[in-house]
């Protein structure tokens, strides 16, 4: 079976039909593919269904999401019991799973809230600065990412203790790229205004 009109799924928080569920055409996942997933099995065992290696599937899922600095709130041990509920509710023995991790439409692109990682805006820009063959100011990017990272300037959905405002974040990306440019690199090549990270 892979799913009918009676699918449970866990959607949002709550146990819903999948015929039920409804998305967001402006979500970041659908409009610039910005999620993760992971694919798990379950089995039929003597013992019961018991699902693959769950938390060696969860971390990976959890590293994923954090490789490409996608906010990741959930207990993974609270994901595992989520999907033997799902399990469970689909009278479901032998199933393939697949969690998917997906973000909020606008992440990162709305100024002023605060609240949302700007780590994958900010490299989608060395990204285009590749694309545009301008590989020395695009390496800058990803050195300035990569320094902002080992230093821990991370924002609340990574660390809810001690972070840093998006608009923070997005300043220390500007200032490092810039105070690294060399002076013969023709610094109106770069549009990294702070303005533009965040």
């Amino acid at each position: 079976m892979y799913y009918n009109e009676n699918t449970i799924i866990y959607y949002k928080g709550s146990f819903i039909k999948a015929v039920e569920a409804k998305g967001n055409p402006y979500d970041q996942s659908l409009q610039y593919g910005y999620a993760v997933f992971e694919g798990i099995r379950a089995y039929d065992t003597k013992n019961g269904t018991r699902i693959f290696k769950a938390k060696e599937h969860y971390d990976r899922l959890k590293f994923s999401a954090g490789v490409i600095a996608m906010p990741y709130t959930y207990d993974n041990d609270e994901l595992t019991e989520i999907t033997y509920e799902v399990l469970r509710r689909n009278n479901l023995k032998n199933a393939y799973i697949r969690p998917l991790v997906s973000c909020t439409p606008n992440m990162s692109l709305t100024k002023g809230k605060d609240i949302a990682n700007p780590i994958g805006s900010i490299l989608s820009t060395a990204m285009m600065l590749e694309y545009l063959s301008m590989d020395e100011e695009a390496a800058l990017v990803r050195e300035a990412v990569a320094w902002l990272l080992n230093a821990k300037f991370v924002t609340k959905d990574i660390d809810p203790i001690n972070y840093y405002f998006t608009s923070t974040i997005g300043d220390l990306v500007s200032d490092y790229v810039a105070d690294r440019l060399p002076n013969d690199m023709n610094r109106s090549n770069i549009e990294l205004r702070k303005s533009t990270l965040i």
